[in-house]
């Protein structure tokens, strides 16, 4: 049993667009659990950020770690391959399908991953494109690269509209504040909020 290539953009659509019933949550919880699976994967002893930063008009949402960050073959294959996952050797952590890596693509067609990585800070944008098939496949281009003694990883997006930046604040209290593990999260205008 196989699937051509036809078979393949399908499935990929459904597995990035059709899964997850609550789209915004799911950006907000998978972006945030695969933070806090790679603190607790490193040994980091610092707060996951999660928030939305403002720059005039557009709204971005983030999750930004502090652990090691990924090369760029790690890159393409986390966010560019699906059941290729870090996680994949061991039952410790949250997923491991490499579904959730993608999970921003059920929201927008355009998110930006930020590599903190061998003295570098690399960002790729990760795109939906044409395909041959009539459904849009993922590219992801290199946009930038500048010295940094950072690590981590920092995925963001921007938000589509002011419904949806309540929501996605929403969203994110609720999950920090049920977290049981260090994080932290920022909306402009307020104090940072912490898990209770």
């Amino acid at each position: 049993m196989g699937m051509d290539a036809k078979g393949a953009d399908m499935a990929t659509y459904y597995l990035r667009d059709k899964i997850y019933s609550d789209k915004i949550l799911a950006v907000v919880r998978e972006y945030c659990c695969n933070a806090l699976d790679e603190h607790k994967k490193h040994g980091v002893n610092r707060a996951v950020d999660v928030g939305i930063t403002k720059d005039g008009e557009t709204n971005t949402f983030f999750v930004r770690d502090y652990a090691k960050g990924l090369s760029e073959d790690n890159i393409r294959n986390v966010f560019g391959m699906y059941f290729r996952s870090t996680k994949s050797g061991g039952n410790d952590q949250i997923g491991g399908f490499g579904i959730g890596s993608k999970a921003a693509h059920s929201y927008t067609d355009t998110f930006y991953v930020k590599s903190y990585h061998d003295g570098k800070c690399t960002l790729y944008a990760c795109a939906l494109g044409g395909g041959n098939s009539g459904v849009p496949v993922g590219h992801i281009l290199k946009v930038s690269e500048t010295p940094s003694e950072e690590t981590g990883l920092e995925v963001s997006l921007e938000i589509k509209n002011l419904t949806d930046y309540r929501v996605f604040t929403d969203r994110a209290f609720d999950f920090v504040r049920h977290c049981s593990q260090m994080i932290v999260l920022h909306i402009p205008d307020t104090a940072p909020i912490f898990p209770d």
